[in-house]
């Protein structure tokens, strides 16, 4: 019997109302559908300061979010390495998309 692998999903809510969603170690990757629910019309942000010992993993961004005037998303900023804007997914391990 093999082990299932730990499957969490985390909603990180800032109180400027901005989301960051982490999702890590899915068999899946969430869908299209499903990220741009949560983040808009997506675009996929180089990390700069990817956490300690990191390899796999992704941040997606509203690529629209300056236009549309969304606050500043310190926990992806922070991820990041530089300022994001509005809603933020982040995939980690197993749930990167390839």
């Amino acid at each position: 019997m093999s082990k299932k692998p730990k499957i969490f999903t985390i909603n990180l809510t800032c109180p400027n109302g901005t989301v960051t969603r982490i999702i890590s170690e899915k068999k899946e990757s969430p869908t299209l559908a499903e990220a741009q629910a949560l983040v808009g019309y997506l675009t996929m942000a180089p990390i700069n300061n990817p956490p300690k010992g990191e390899k796999n993993i992704q941040l997606l961004v509203d690529e629209d979010a300056l236009s549309k005037k969304s606050p500043l998303n310190p926990n992806a900023s922070l991820t990041a390495g530089y300022p994001i804007y509005g809603n933020a997914l982040i995939l980690r391990g197993k749930a990167c998309w390839n």
